[in-house]
């Protein structure tokens, strides 16, 4: 019995559907032959051919039905796709750019066919906020084992191994008075002093443990995403980046200046972020420019200390401070030096970083 090109067509669409690509493309060519442009019958062509790793047919395909449908979001999305399958990434991000700006096609459902690449060590990214801008820069963290601590002071010790078994993400700069003074415009929270140094790219200062922690609930709930503070044992590995010395960079503290804002360069103010040296982490002002509040409640040591990465709490009224500060000399900034202070307290030396799985 002759199958009317709507039969064939029907097949075609559920057969493509059901992940059967190569039975999907009969049916389909044999609509495209009487009705080349069928626009459901070349979506989902094209799409049998791009699963299946056809990707030069794929790509003719999918130009056809942008010149067919120009201002269709869907056909463009797929055209982006098949680009970046064939490695033209810089393209294809243009292209989908420009889907997201058009309508979605009538009468052509969207599927996603290649799987949008799973995130890196080293990767950079930032979450979408419920008005569409983007949030803060985070950089994901490998997993892996360090030393922890040092002999340069009895609170650092002992030195213990810490093996962080997973992936996390910690932010690329300290949290800005730029990205701080939305939250407080949205929550209708008091803005913290800049001490008359200047908002925008600088770190956020004037902020205790609570604001900070307040800062990772709010962007939490705009992203969808768990954002928190870093405990000690991820700042403190995220700091070395793999180094065993003072600094992320090793022992030679004239190369500070390269890396750091401190008592020695700071005159006396922070700076904007991001203007010195990152470590081998690709993250910024992990010495210096402002002391950063992590999760963990202090301990005047280590011993029974958490080896997995967890921060680790108690009974304390104090929270931890790392990094050093634009107002400290170069022992303060070791990668190892660690502070505390009061939930409570605030001051123009400390702000924060963020961190999320």
């Amino acid at each position: 019995m002759k199958q009317f090109p709507e039969a064939h067509l029907l097949l075609g669409i559920a057969l493509c559907e059901a992940g059967y690509y190569a039975e999907a493309e009969k049916q389909l060519v044999s609509v495209l032959a009487t009705q080349p442009k069928e626009l459901l019958a070349l979506n989902y062509y094209g799409v049998s051919l791009l699963k299946s790793k056809q990707l030069d047919k794929a790509l003719s395909c999918f130009e056809q039905l942008v010149e067919l449908q120009p201002d269709c979001a869907d056909s463009w999305q797929h055209l982006g796709e098949t680009l970046t399958a064939l490695g033209r990434a810089k393209l294809a991000h243009a292209l989908v750019e420009k889907a997201g700006k058009l309508p979605p096609c009538p009468g052509i459902r969207y599927q996603q066919v290649v799987e949008p690449p799973k995130p890196k060590a080293g990767d950079v990214f930032q979450d979408k906020l419920k008005d569409g801008k983007l949030g803060p820069e985070m950089v994901i963290i490998p997993a892996g084992k360090f030393k922890m601590g040092s002999n340069e002071s009895n609170g650092e010790q002992p030195i213990h191994e810490v093996n962080i078994a997973y992936d996390f993400a910690i932010g690329k700069y300290q949290v800005t008075f730029e990205e701080y003074d939305l939250f407080c415009k949205v929550t209708k929270r008091d803005k913290p002093k800049d001490q008359g140094w200047g908002r925008g790219k600088r770190p956020v200062i004037n902020v205790n443990w609570n604001d900070a922690k307040a800062y990772c609930q709010w962007l939490s709930d705009q992203t969808g995403k768990e954002y928190r503070l870093p405990s000690e044992a991820e700042w403190e590995y995220a700091c070395r980046a793999g180094s065993t010395g003072k600094y992320c960079f090793g022992d030679d503290k004239n190369q500070l200046k390269n890396y750091a804002w401190y008592d020695n360069n700071s005159g006396s103010k922070t700076h904007p972020v991001g203007e010195k040296k990152p470590n081998k982490f690709g993250l910024y002002d992990m010495h210096g420019n402002v002391r950063e509040w992590c999760e963990d409640k202090w301990h005047s040591d280590y011993k029974g200390a958490p080896t997995d990465g967890s921060a680790w709490h108690s009974s304390s009224d104090a929270h931890l401070l790392r990094g050093g500060s634009w107002d400290n000399d170069d022992d303060n900034l070791r990668c190892a030096n660690r502070g505390r202070y009061d939930t409570t307290g605030r001051n123009y030396v400390w702000g924060f970083r963020l961190s999320r799985m």
